[in-house]
């Protein structure tokens, strides 16, 4: 199946910096045709940061575009630039809204001369508050995000409160950006792809995008009342720890009492494995520090790959890194079709797979496709009058069902009283402990939950009563799960001949990783990411607040959405795959190219300078080694303003590194009401982070996480036509809690 429903969209990406570009190149995948402005000065997206690599950068960003040249100072070329405009179906821009800019290519100016066209305008900071207009690129946004203060990320911390952060060379904070654009602006390209009316004009700032994907610091604040970050912490449960093996580092993941006992086997029953304070999860927390002596002695011993091979094949979530020319080159990757060949050069492929094969590289744009009649997509919200069932758990799921709520669906939650391992993370909020879980609410707000027990015969049943109502289902499952419970797009589709069904995986479902656990941590240390994130020591370090989890949801959510678009098209469902592994590859795109050569990607030029405060740090983007000892020093002896002010005296680009507590309460991201109270029946009104883009100058709006099971009786009445008898009866049966 050809999913490419963007097929006849014309795109101007006329955008500066990755995020941009990036979302640019995801309309261009899924089919439109896009064509990039270059600049004068050259394409300010080459080189995401100073980590080099910039034509591989610009060969991976622009692959899918047309690249014209133009000069908006030469009137026969801004004749030319007006045709484009005139002929486009969507125009995406990074110039600022006040004062317009000079060239008039700002949103404003443009729509005034072209009023068919729907704009986006891609900032590091948005067209409103205190830095409307600033520039920043990744290095910036990580500080000013939360990103770099809470990375190194759990379970690799630092040692001491005031060690430094650690920056990846992988522009993960643009790349929030760029795929949170994409996942915006789709709907309403599909809108004016089909001539309909709608919204034109839609805004999405950077900071907001990377900000909105720091879902674990910001439960842990605002649910906790503490900042962790890459702090040391003593409050989580064991064993989750980083560790070094003989011959590179390894997570060991093993808190469940099931999975420390398969740990205990696997390091062959020692003797100290059997003391009664290591039996329990509590037990394990509370002498955390002995615990992790003896995990070190034994792992010190082991070779990280070959201890990860085997307790993956128990069913343990322990990972080692690899280097990302590792990875490249592994025979998952090859049998996964991650990576593709363009030319002499190796960039990851497209991340996703339809009905079990990978999308391929766009074909030439053709007409403009017919409708058939059946365009239900675009308009003021996206999604609106779609139906999702969401069956996934933890965070990268329930964040892809999250986003497809904010853009109009409607989400049902299918969840079970005996597997709740979504709400099981705290910190908790009020009784029942289960509906004030920090974890859950942050990434479930905008909808409803019904309560089913799936592994009964008549729970899976219901569940299909609920299917043939519905467009989408949404699961994050393993093979051996979905298989188990009937979960399969062959099995829902019996239901719903063009449903979509939605998919998300650690590591892809098939080849040597197919069947591994895969938690944040293992996929970023065997994507080859930590790799791209060392400390000042060259040490592999794992990226903060499970960042994965919350890229490869919002590639998800662009894919299903993709997936309806092509409905409306055939009238036919399908299957759509992502893996966090490929979004990962993905985020790496412009490194890929020379670790594919067997190369080390080169250390950043920038540095994180220390001063006076207590844990204060700066995030110095273009410093270099002659004049890094000057900063440290004179930084040393003044407050983070006091640096930065004379940092940017000198013309060096510079930002404090903040915590989560100083993002609830940045200036500019209030001004914007983009920090909003959350209130909660059972946690109370406690600060979330809003939906990262505005529609005609409006920010979507979300409610509260539900309470469990807080809609069931009200959908099966509804959707399974069930009167109160019959649901009683489902609750003597135990189907229904």
């Amino acid at each position: 199946m050809s999913l490419r429903p963007l097929a006849g969209a014309r795109v101007l990406d006329a955008t500066t910096g990755v995020a941009g570009s990036v979302c640019a190149k995801l309309l261009a995948e899924a089919g439109a045709a896009v064509t990039r402005l270059e600049h004068a000065q050259g394409d300010p997206a080459a080189v995401p940061n100073p980590a080099g690599g910039g034509d591989s950068w610009l060969e991976f960003l622009n692959a899918e575009k047309r690249l014209v040249a133009v000069d908006p100072s030469s009137r026969e070329e801004s004749a030319n630039l007006e045709r484009l405009l005139a002929t486009s179906h969507a125009y995406l821009t990074s110039a600022p809204h006040a004062g317009a800019s000079p060239d008039g290519l700002d949103c404003e100016s443009v729509l005034s001369r072209h009023p068919e066209l729907f704009a986006a305008c891609i900032t590091p900071f948005g067209q409103s508050g205190p830095r409307a207009g600033d520039d920043a690129d990744d290095v910036i946004l990580s500080a000013l995000s939360g990103l770099a203060d809470a990375t190194p990320g759990y379970p690799d911390r630092q040692d001491r409160d005031d060690d430094p952060p650690v920056q990846a060379l992988a522009p993960l904070a643009e790349m929030a950006g760029g795929l949170t654009a994409a996942c915006a602006v789709f709907g309403h390209v599909v809108s004016r792809l089909r001539d309909r009316d709608g919204p034109r004009h839609l805004e999405v700032a950077t900071i907001e995008a990377a900000t909105s994907m720091m879902i674990f610091e910001w439960g842990a604040t605002a649910y906790g009342g503490k900042v962790h970050g890459r702090r040391p912490s003593h409050e989580f449960p064991e064993p989750n720890c980083y560790v070094p093996c003989a011959d590179r580092d390894a997570v060991l993941v093993a808190f469940r009492d099931a999975h420390w006992q398969i740990l205990v086997e696997l390091m062959g029953k020692p003797d100290w494995a059997t003391d009664p304070a290591f039996s329990k999860a509590a037990g394990r927390t509370e002498h955390r520090d002995r615990l992790h002596q003896h995990l070190r002695s034994w792992a010190a011993t082991q070779p990280g790959p070959e201890l990860a091979a085997d307790a993956q094949s128990r069913g343990l979530p322990c990972s080692a890194w690899l280097k990302l020319s590792e990875t490249v080159s592994s025979e998952h990757v090859r049998a996964l079709g991650s990576v593709e060949t363009r030319g002499n050069r190796v960039f990851p492929a497209d991340p996703i797979v339809v009905n079990g094969e990978r999308r391929g590289t766009p074909p030439e744009p053709t007409g403009l496709p017919d409708a058939d009649g059946r365009g239900s997509l675009g308009g003021d919200s996206p999604l609106a009058g779609i139906r999702v069932l969401d069956l996934t758990h933890i965070v990268a799921g329930p964040f892809c069902g999250q986003l497809l709520a904010a853009l109009g669906a409607e989400v049902i939650l299918v969840e079970s009283a005996t597997y709740a391992v979504s709400r099981s993370f705290g910190p908790f909020a009020g009784e029942p402990w289960y509906d004030g879980s920090m974890m859950f609410n942050h990434a479930n707000r905008g909808k409803v939950s019904v309560e089913i027990d799936l592994t009964l015969d008549s729970g899976r049943r219901l569940l299909l009563e609920l299917v043939k109502s519905a467009d989408v289902v949404i699961e994050n499952l393993s093979t051996q799960a979905a298989e188990r419970l009937g979960l399969t797009y062959p099995e829902l589709s019996k239901a719903r001949e063009d449903l979509v069904l939605g998919s998300i995986s650690g590591f892809g479902r098939t080849g040597p990783w197919g069947t591994y656990v895969a938690f944040h941590s293992g996929v970023i240390l065997m994507s080859g990411l930590a790799s791209a994130t060392r400390d000042e020591a060259g040490r592999p370090r794992i990226t903060g607040s499970i960042y994965p989890d919350l890229l490869a949801g919002t590639y998800a959510a662009l894919a299903v959405q993709q997936a309806l678009a092509q409905r409306d098209l055939s009238g036919a469902g399908c299957h759509v795959e992502v893996s966090m592994l490929d979004v990962l590859l993905f985020c790496m795109g412009g490194l890929v190219p020379a670790a594919a050569d067997g190369a080390t990607p080169a250390p950043r030029q920038g540095c994180f300078v220390k001063t006076a405060e207590p844990g204060g740090f700066l995030t110095v983007a273009d410093s270099g080694p002659t004049v890094e000892p000057d900063l440290r020093e004179a930084a040393a002896h003044q407050t983070r303003q006091e640096a930065l002010d004379s940092l940017r005296a000198r013309g060096i680009r510079a930002a404090p590194v903040i915590d989560m507590s100083e993002i609830m309460s940045d200036p500019h991201l209030n001004e914007r009401s983009f920090v909003l109270p959350d209130d909660h029946p059972i946690a109370g009104s406690r600060p979330v982070p809003g939906v990262p883009w505005l529609v005609d100058g409006t920010r979507p709006t979300l409610r509260h996480a539900p309470r469990r099971g807080d809609h069931t009786d009200e959908v099966l009445g509804l959707l399974a036509q069930l009167e109160p008898e019959a649901l009683d009866a489902l609750r003597a049966e135990g189907v229904l809690t």
